[in-house]
């Protein structure tokens, strides 16, 4: 299988960018830490059809008045090639960007933690008739559900660095090392948020079935 390295020189059109994206995510959900899964090939649709010499004589030949209707307009000169390097500053960027998530994220990581603490306290003092403990731990529930849903806005966030990323790979910018951090960050936002919502959600119905008893 090729090291991501391989597969940035090999100049990724649209769709091999698309598949790195897709090994980001499917990495993120995963966990895997290995080299990235083959890129598929090409679509027709993504590559640019260019007219051979002979052809463009031909097609020339086959028309005088537009032959010299063309010899009579000024040459244009043809595109520049991007320069060495191009979208480099636009990496430091997005890597930038990343580290902003990941900051964040391990801000409400810590957050969580002390918030489920709380609730687990709380949730504690719930008894059969003890109204106002079971306030308390509805409260601090909501208090946690809201941190988890700012994690899931940082794994969205997240997932857009991603996405520029992979548009990066299709300018031939060696994305490989940044994509493979996204990844990894991304598979950790996801499997906290699998481990909140299991929490959060056992916590719920326990809440609720105390409650039917508070009625």
């Amino acid at each position: 299988m090729p090291s991501v390295k391989a597969m940035m020189g090999a100049r990724p059109t649209r769709a091999a960018a698309a598949g790195m994206l897709a090994a980001v995510l499917l990495a993120g959900c995963t966990g895997y830490r290995g080299e990235w899964p083959r890129l598929a090939p090409a679509d027709a649709s993504d590559l640019a059809f260019q007219e051979s010499p002979d052809t463009a004589v031909a097609a020339a030949q086959g028309n005088d008045a537009a032959a010299q209707d063309n010899a009579a307009a000024p040459a244009q000169a043809a595109p520049a090639p991007p320069l060495a390097g191009a979208g480099t500053g636009d990496l430091v960027a997005l890597k930038a960007r990343m580290q902003e998530v990941a900051a964040r994220f391990a801000a409400l990581t810590a957050r969580y933690e002390r918030q489920r603490a709380r609730l687990q306290d709380a949730f504690k003092q719930v008894r059969p008739g003890r109204l106002e403990a079971w306030k308390d731990a509805q409260f601090e529930l909501s208090r946690l559900n809201q941190i988890v849903l700012e994690i899931r806005e940082e794994r969205r966030d997240a997932g857009r660095v991603a996405a520029d990323l992979s548009g990066l790979a299709a300018a031939e910018t060696d994305v490989g090392e940044a994509l493979h951090e996204a990844g990894n960050l991304i598979h950790r936002m996801d499997a906290a948020i699998v481990d909140a919502d299991s929490f959060t959600a056992t916590v719920s119905q326990s809440l609720e079935r105390h409650r039917r008893g508070l009625v």
